[in-house]
């Protein structure tokens, strides 16, 4: 059986995100960046 490789991005236990795969280019940099961001104030 093949390992299934994912970047799994996460903030103090909590997943923010996951993508099944590597990423490549500069894609993943918005994505990352995206997720990162402080969320909203209300």
């Amino acid at each position: 059986m093949m390992p299934m490789v994912a970047l799994v991005l996460m903030r103090q236990g909590v997943e923010l995100w996951r993508q099944q795969g590597l990423p490549e280019g500069e894609f993943i940099v918005v994505q990352l960046l995206a997720r990162l961001a402080p969320p909203p104030t209300v």
